[in-house]
């Protein structure tokens, strides 16, 4: 497997050797595997070890794999597409279940917290707090492209454009860069 260092492309085992596909997100997991989520061909994971991937089925409406997050032996996956939902797959067994339907919108990352709760994010989507038992509810009108935890209930969120926000003692509050 070969990264290259300046672009977000890989060059995978065969018969990929030939092509390259975009990898957007790419996270690894306890046992050393890789998990490239793929603007084109999906879900692949890589094995270090015998130099091989392998391309795991998703139902899924679209092939382009925006955001993954590994939690214990769950990869949660969203794809690029309003009408998919976001995925938890057992990264043992590779069932796949739903993790939670954002309903219209297109979640570009996730970020579980300290507390156990989840930031669903988009640069074109309201931004939603909480996790699937309890709901999720919306925090933030504004794109993010970046959330970040100082400490428990202590978050800044980064847009595309100015202002950055940061959330403490339960209220937002913007700061100009």
């Amino acid at each position: 497997c070969h990264l290259c260092p300046n672009t977000a492309e890989i060059e995978l085992a065969q018969p990929f050797n030939n092509h390259k596909t975009r990898v957007l997100p790419i996270v690894r997991d306890n046992q050393g595997k890789i998990w490239l989520g793929t603007e084109t061909e999906g879900l692949l994971r890589y094995d270090p070890k015998s130099d091989s991937y392998e391309h795991i089925p998703l139902p899924l409406s679209s092939k382009n794999i925006v955001s993954l997050l590994l939690d214990g032996t769950d990869l949660i996956i969203s794809c690029f597409s309003q009408s998919s939902p976001i995925l938890k797959l057992d990264i043992n067994t590779l069932k796949s279940s739903e993790f939670y339907r954002p309903f219209n919108r297109k979640i570009d990352f996730i970020q579980k917290t300290s507390s156990g709760d989840y930031f669903l994010a988009g640069l074109s989507s309201p931004q939603m707090f909480g996790n699937p038992e309890k709901g999720f509810q919306k925090i933030l009108d504004h794109p993010v492209s970046k959330i970040i935890e100082c400490a428990k209930d202590d978050y800044w969120a980064v847009r595309t454009s100015s202002p950055i926000r940061r959330y403490r003692n339960g209220a937002w509050k913007e700061y100009l860069v």
